[in-house]
């Protein structure tokens, strides 16, 4: 029979699927992602099968390619993480979102994702991760990347970030 319920066991398989995905084994991760997804209905609404989907979606994007099933992916797992009202979960969704749009050709929609996700990280104190999502944008538009720097710059160096990530 299965082990735990649904939520325990997606977790352990979205665990390793992040593993095998750090050292490079895509394949092996996706097919841990797949397995971790049907181990919930459609309708779950479980902040569990949000993660489950997010894992999900990096992988279909990386592994298959397909960016169109990562951004429908992407998109149901925000709406369950804006349900839920975890930022984290936001935060990290809209980065990926934003990848998606930016790789579709929908710059403008992708750095308002990036935005938002940029303003949740600094409410959150989670300033490398702001840097990042600003890094995005600039990649994605300098001059849209120059006007959020502007904007988020002052507040990141007065953050108290650990020595080695202080930002000069």
């Amino acid at each position: 029979g299965q082990l735990g319920p649904p939520g325990l066991r997606s977790e352990a398989l979205r665990a390793n699927a992040i593993v095998l995905m750090e050292i490079g084994d895509l394949r092996g991760a996706m097919s841990l992602a797949d397995e971790a997804l049907r181990h919930f209905d459609q309708e779950d609404e479980s902040l569990a099968h949000a993660w489950a989907i997010t894992t999900w979606t990096r992988l279909v994007t990386d592994h298959r390619h397909d960016l169109e099933a990562g951004l429908a992916g992407a998109e149901s797992a925000l709406a369950l993480f804006r349900k839920h009202k975890s930022a984290y979960g936001v935060m990290s969704c809209l980065v990926l979102v934003g990848f998606m749009l930016v790789h579709l050709g929908k710059q403008q929609r992708a750095i308002e994702a990036f935005s938002e996700s940029i303003h949740l990280a600094m409410a959150g104190g989670f300033v490398v991760r702001a840097a990042e999502s600003v890094a995005y944008v600039y990649s994605a538009n300098r001059q849209a990347g120059m006007r959020i720097m502007r904007r988020v710059l002052p507040e990141m160096r007065s953050s108290s970030l650990p020595q080695e990530f202080s930002i000069a």
